[in-house]
């Protein structure tokens, strides 16, 4: 019997072993095209016009569209065009610095954000106070409040306006100056030429303005000449006649954009972003950023990238209430093998793995990757590694869960997770197994079983499409 050849280019020495164990014999020139299998990482060293019908290779050609944090962002916000679900019911929303699109409604999210986080920050706080002490319709705090309204309420009319399908030039119209919003979001506000962040008329008074949104906010951070503010009607406090008034109305307008918003319960906290490279991962460039112009800045690393370019970035909202084990963020890692994309094909394992971060969870600290990553490429740089990495206390994880869609992994599971590394090998050995035998090797079809999302039970089949939930953690 012929035994079978293999090609593998990088270090892979789990498929290695699994494959010698198995018989197969290993080609010792990597370009020798007689393999049976071959495994790399790079896309490019596969010829896949020269490919013959028994040869077997580890990627699907023009994959990007699901294998890059960009290509999989943009493929999930089109997945409204195939089925009647929207990706941001289940997949933080997400933008690419490279698409002036998305960059002129990223903005547009960031400062709108900023403004509600600042109106419920104060409204939370003014509402321990005493009556007497509560700030005075005067002071800079009420006032930054009263910004923080105008701008909600101007979303509101949008929402209402966009519901019956008003025109866009009206839609959403901001009545708040640069400098104004340069208050609500607590730094220079880095779209001076922009008066009207939501739609509208932009950058009007600059030489030959441009009538898009988009392109008018990437042509100014290309470095369009800056204008002065124009001047707007101020909305007068006087329409504010104390705290009770304000709330009453903050409330309102925070309840019906927390009703439209299907990310509701990430817009909390202190308006943090995540930027990650496009095309890279295992944590690679992974910043935390709460500031605009620093996220923005980022755009001028990419400007002229193509689809391919490793230094195209994205930015997603962060979970900043995120589900914690003893006050530890992780991950859980699933398996899947794609067999066939016509009909689809997904092959889920049985056995997952659970992956932690070595210090307690700070928002405060964003620049703590041990803290907010993971990754064990990440993980394994902390001097203590080695000495914490197999001391995690899985004892309350019971308690962790209270209120949550209960994980379904015993204890005793969960302690051999511990070592996450040794996990991921057994796994990665059955999955490689060249007698390939999907129901014999953990795995399950998904036109054979149904998969349990967070949200609800699905039926997926390998003939219609489906939806796959995706958590992306770099």
């Amino acid at each position: 019997m012929t035994r079978k050849k293999f090609v593998i280019c990088g270090n892979f020495p789990g498929v290695r072993d699994a494959l010698l164990d198995r018989g197969w014999s290993e080609c010792t020139q990597k370009d020798e095209f007689g393999f049976d299998l071959k495994w790399t990482v790079k896309t490019s060293e596969i010829d896949f016009q020269r490919l013959n019908p028994h040869q077997i290779v580890n990627h699907f050609a023009k994959n990007r569209h699901v294998t890059t944090k960009v290509g999989l962002s943009k493929s999930l916000r089109a997945l409204s065009w195939f089925e009647d679900v929207d990706s941001d019911s289940f997949f933080p929303r997400s933008y690419d610095l490279d698409d002036s699109e998305d960059v002129a409604t990223f903005v547009e999210d960031f400062m709108n954000l900023a403004a509600q986080n600042l109106l419920s920050s104060f409204l939370a706080h003014a509402d321990k106070l005493p009556r007497d002490a509560r700030p005075s319709t005067q002071s800079p705090d009420f006032q930054k409040a009263v910004l923080a309204l105008i701008a909600c309420e101007d979303l509101v009319r949008a929402i209402d306006l966009e519901d019956i399908e008003e025109d866009e030039e009206t839609a959403g119209r901001s009545r708040l100056s640069a400098q104004e919003w340069s208050e609500v979001l607590g730094e220079p506000c880095p779209v001076e030429t922009v008066h009207f962040v939501v739609g509208g008329e932009i950058a009007e008074t600059c030489e030959s303005a441009v009538t898009t949104k988009a392109s008018s906010l990437v042509a100014l951070l290309q470095g369009t000449r800056h204008v002065e503010s124009r001047s707007v009607k101020k909305f007068p406090s006087s329409h504010v006649q104390d705290y009770e008034s304000l709330a009453s109305r903050a409330r309102t307008a925070l309840s019906r954009i927390s009703h439209h918003h299907p990310q509701s319960c990430m817009n909390v906290g202190e308006n943090i972003w995540i930027v990650k490279p496009a095309g890279k991962s295992r944590g690679r460039g992974i910043e935390l950023k709460r500031s605009l112009a620093d996220i923005l800045s980022f755009t001028t690393h990419c400007k002229g990238a193509s689809s391919l370019n490793s230094q195209r970035w994205i930015v997603q909202k962060y979970v900043e209430n995120p589900l914690l084990i003893n006050n530890k963020k992780f991950d859980i890692r699933q398996w899947i093998l794609v067999t066939d994309w016509n009909p689809l094909t997904v092959w889920f394992y049985d056995e997952c793995y659970l992956r932690f971060a070595l210090s307690d969870y700070n928002s405060e600290t964003l620049t703590d990757r041990f803290s907010h990553l993971c990754n064990n490429c990440v993980q394994k740089e902390a001097s203590d590694f080695e000495e914490r990495r197999g001391k995690l206390c899985f004892e309350r994880v019971g308690s962790s869960n209270k209120g949550c869609r209960r994980i379904d992994v015993g204890s005793r599971r969960l302690q051999e997770l511990a070592d996450v590394d040794g996990a991921g090998e057994c796994l990665a050995r059955k999955k490689f197994s060249p007698s390939f035998s999907p129901s014999q090797s953990g795995l399950s079809c998904a036109h054979r079983t149904c998969w349990r999302t967070a949200r609800e039970a699905r039926s997926c089949s390998a003939t219609t499409s489906s939806s796959i939930e995706t958590f992306v953690s770099g």
